[in-house]
């Protein structure tokens, strides 16, 4: 059971606090409620770039890192669809100066000119390394973008293409620091902390913090799919791939969990059905892996497989389709049983790390469930057998589904594709 207090300032911040007192270190999490779903969809990578720009420094804290290393802590953040986090951790006698630096950065921060040019820099790097000069490293925008047509789920958090964060100008970096304000973040402090002392600290810290007007872009809902949609795109990989991607519910829907499961029934190692079957006994595949996107919106199921040498992939995705129906029709108690205990030790393991407890706090927070941090096991402790079936069923409809081809061609390689904004 992972304990916590809430309370809300009057500038808007929501704060989360748990008690660890097992615990030598103490988090610091804040997450703000943007991500590059709710970009403009003509500046696309704004959120990953302000993310960037987060690390620059204030005038009180010009090295953000160096402070922090010098105290014992690390720092670090993500950015996803769905919103931007920024975490740190430390000895618990330095919570003060960690507390201290997230209110500071979060009204504070210095975008200047010389910082904003290096970052940018750094961004568009980040996106030829990644996603243009890195063998299927534009999977994400070309799956996104055929299973999302009206979401801005279409495009993944580095962004559409370089070209849209080279026109990112300072100004429009200053406009998006609005979103960076208490009345859109969630402040998670984990640790062996007194509740008292650490509510008193924040509100002595952040209530002093303004709050900020801004207007969000909020993306649209993704219709249901009719019918199948493909793409092959030509590329100088070292082995033809096959992505094939399924439309599902949000990570809060009661389905996210039994689908989670299904692609550990389907994928989790080499003794799981779809390994045993298509890559040890037919040979279909040298690699092959399954999983769920957890967003806050309606997400994506994806079976991923590397081909074996002279496979043709009508052949492969015909294997595919079978084995998926032979596994459904497979599927024992003792199977579940063994996936529910796996899930279980996984879940014990994350409620031990003051750090995953303190950031998974703030996303349930954010998702508006917050005490799904301690129903998760029972939800998948409740999962039978025909709730697995009748999913399956209902999402891994190859007659609906996203399929997206890699296929070796030297003599066609896009070697530095480029990716349509479009």
């Amino acid at each position: 059971m992972v304990n916590f207090k809430r309370f809300e300032l009057d500038n808007g911040l929501k704060v989360v606090l748990h008690k660890d007192e097992d615990s030598t270190l103490v988090a610091v999490n804040v997450l703000y409620n943007i991500g590059s779903k709710n970009e403009d969809p003509e500046m696309t990578g704004i959120t990953h770039l302000f993310e960037h720009m987060m690390f620059t420094g204030t005038q009180l804290v010009p090295d953000i890192d160096d402070l922090l290393q010098n105290a014992g802590g690390e720092n670090n953040a993500f950015t996803n669809a769905d919103y931007t986090n920024y975490y740190s951790y430390a000895p618990v006698n330095n919570l003060g100066l960690l507390m201290a630096i997230e209110a500071d950065r979060m009204f504070q921060l210095q975008l200047t000119k010389e910082k904003f040019k290096i970052q940018k820099n750094v961004v568009i790097e980040e996106f030829f390394e990644t996603c243009l000069n890195q063998p299927y490293g534009d999977v994400w925008h070309l799956l996104s973008g055929m299973a999302y047509k009206n979401h801005h789920y279409q495009w993944p958090t580095i962004g559409k293409n370089p070209e849209h964060i080279k026109n990112i100008d300072l100004k429009d970096l200053i406009k998006f620091y609005d979103y960076y304000c208490p009345n859109n973040a969630i402040l998670s402090i984990g640790g062996n902390i007194d509740y008292d002392e650490v509510e008193a600290e924040v509100r002595r810290l952040f209530g002093a913090v303004p709050a900020k007007e801004f207007s969000k872009n909020l993306p649209q809902t993704e219709p249901v799919q009719i019918g199948n949609r493909s793409q092959t795109v030509h590329r100088n990989v070292p082995t033809p791939a096959l992505y094939i991607g399924f439309a599902m519910p949000e990570r809060s829907h009661i389905d996210y969990y039994i689908l989670d499961m299904l692609t550990d029934y389907f994928a989790e190692g080499e003794g799981s059905f779809l390994w045993k079957r298509l890559v040890k006994k037919e040979q279909i595949f040298s690699y092959i892996d399954t999983w769920v996107v957890g967003s806050a919106d309606p997400g994506l199921l994806v079976i991923e497989g590397k081909l074996s040498e002279g496979m043709r992939f009508d052949t492969a995705i015909e294997q595919v389709k079978k084995a998926v129906s032979d596994s459904i029709r497979e599927l024992s108690d003792r199977e579940i049983g063994k996936i529910k205990n796996r899930i279980r030790t996984n879940l014990i393991q994350s409620r031990t790390n003051i750090l995953s407890k303190t950031i998974s706090l703030a996303f349930f927070e954010m998702l508006g469930d917050i005490d799904l941090i301690n129903r998760e096991e029972e939800i998948y402790r409740s999962i039978s057998k025909s709730d697995m079936v009748n999913c399956a069923i209902k999402y891994l409809d190859f007659n609906r589904c996203n399929t997206l081809i890699y296929d070796v061609n030297p003599q066609m390689a896009d070697v530095s594709p480029t990716i349509n904004p479009d």
